[in-house]
């Protein structure tokens, strides 16, 4: 069901069941997939696809061009999965051709009210993004992840999965999975893995006692980084397989990891 205040560009296709509110703006090439529900006022600019079953709240703007001044109004896209809430004033930008050309998030994501992610960044699956929360270019965020409100993320950073990030931490360096980062401004640390979301997302106790040691090894003792590394792998690592996802993500950073 279309409103017919609204505007819907004949390039745009809407989904079956999706219906779209009073003064919504649907613009070029875009694509929404079945059962969304597009807000009163809400704005989609293409070239972006929308998956099922998502709701744009009012305000929230999708796939306006991407804040860099390098951008020459080239076609570059947003894709966004299924099952996702944008919640009032959230802005999500198109990528960039030097960042790959596409701003990439998953399903089942919560952006609350004013949050905000840039272009090229890569969103996996079932995060939320708290009120006034922003994603610079080029970050990825791996799935379960928690970025508390007024939290800021660098260019090119990397939030490992089910990492937590409390209230204003500002984060340049990469922050890894499963753990807890806190203390707000310029110098957030890790202070513990995310025990609440681990178990409220399955993990056995057993896996979160492992990943608690891996703490211990890589924050809390007096090793090297390679030996801490090397010491995960030959104790922790068989007793608790995704202890080898922190170990990988420790080993693949560019921008070195928050301590």
């Amino acid at each position: 069901m279309i409103d017919p205040t609204a505007f819907v560009h004949p390039s745009a296709e809407v989904g079956r069941g999706s219906k779209i509110g009073r003064h919504a703006y649907i613009g070029a090439d875009v694509r929404i997939g079945e059962d969304c529900e597009i807000r009163p006022y809400a704005t989609i600019l293409g070239p972006t696809v929308l998956g099922d079953r998502n709701r744009v709240f009012q305000y929230a703007t999708l796939g306006d061009e991407p804040q860099d001044i390098s951008y020459q109004g080239e076609p570059t896209r947003l894709l966004i999965g299924h099952d996702n809430v944008f919640r009032e004033n959230v802005t999500v930008h198109r990528g960039t051709l030097k960042g790959g050309g596409l701003t990439t998030i998953g399903s089942h994501n919560y952006l609350m009210v004013y949050s905000h992610v840039a272009h090229d960044c890569i969103l996996g699956d079932h995060i939320m993004m708290v009120n006034y929360a922003g994603l610079s270019g080029h970050i990825e965020v791996a799935d379960h992840v928690t970025i508390g409100g007024y939290c800021g993320g660098h260019h090119f950073v990397r939030i490992g999965a089910y990492a937590f990030l409390s209230h204003a931490c500002l984060i340049v360096q990469d922050a890894p999975p499963f753990m807890m980062v806190t203390g707000g401004g310029e110098h957030p640390r890790v202070c513990g893995i995310n025990s609440r979301g681990l178990q409220r997302n399955g993990f056995s106790s057993e896996e979160i006692i492992a990943l608690k040691k891996l703490y211990k090894l890589y924050y809390r003792s007096t090793l090297s980084q390679a030996e801490a590394l090397a010491q995960i792998q030959s104790e922790v690592v068989p007793i608790c397989l995704p202890a080898q996802q922190f170990c990988d993500f420790i080993s693949g950073s560019r921008r070195g990891v928050m301590r």
